[in-house]
């Protein structure tokens, strides 16, 4: 299978941060890491410790999972992380996320991204998509979609609807009690090809 993981670069991430110039380096418990520009530096943590795409220095910044099913199969909560290889003809069901961190380097949340596709002779047969949160430290509201994006396109030379690609953007607010203190904006992307390899990337 065809994994790329990486900045998605053709689509700017939107990030706003409402913090007064009173919080300092002591950030409260529960404050997300905010992405960052290349070679900008952090807020709390030293530019060192960064990543370029704003995940705390030795902290994975995403990731995926992959399970093969049929029409009529109901997916288990048991993920399967080996993805079979390519073929002429199958369905994979591909799960992938963005990790994003308090400013003590503690899991804030996942933004998933999912894609359902079935693929034959090279083309994308059919495809469903989706979204959902998942460990949430519970500082975190969901506050709908900020960006969406789904299209087919030709991948393999004369065959239409030989790849599909799909992006979904959240908008999640960090908030203590009533107040609301920033909104991140986590993005994940998945592509999927005809020949049922898949590629997807993250960032926000």
């Amino acid at each position: 299978m065809i994994v790329r993981h990486g900045v998605h670069r053709g689509r700017a991430t939107r990030l706003a941060v409402a913090l007064g110039t009173a919080l300092s380096s002591a950030a409260v418990c529960g404050l997300l890491v905010a992405a960052t520009p290349v070679a900008a530096a952090s807020p709390v943590l030293p530019s060192s410790a960064i990543a370029m795409d704003g995940t705390p220095a030795g902290l994975p910044g995403g990731g995926v999972t992959v399970q093969p099913y049929t029409a009529a199969t109901v997916m288990s909560q048991a993920r399967l992380r080996a993805a079979s290889p390519a073929s002429a003809s199958g369905c994979l069901a591909v799960d992938a996320w963005r990790n994003e961190y308090t400013l003590l380097g503690a899991l804030a949340y996942r933004w998933h991204v999912t894609d359902h596709y079935c693929w034959s002779a090279n083309r994308i047969t059919s495809t469903t998509t989706g979204y959902y949160v998942s460990d949430a430290d519970g500082f975190e509201i969901f506050n709908g979609i900020a960006g969406t994006d789904d299209y087919y396109f030709v991948h393999f030379s004369g065959v239409s609807n030989s790849g599909h690609y799909t992006y979904r953007e959240a908008a999640m607010e960090n908030c203590i009690w009533a107040v609301c203190l920033s909104t991140q904006y986590p993005w994940v992307s998945i592509t999927a090809y005809g020949d049922g390899s898949y590629s997807y990337s993250y960032g926000g």
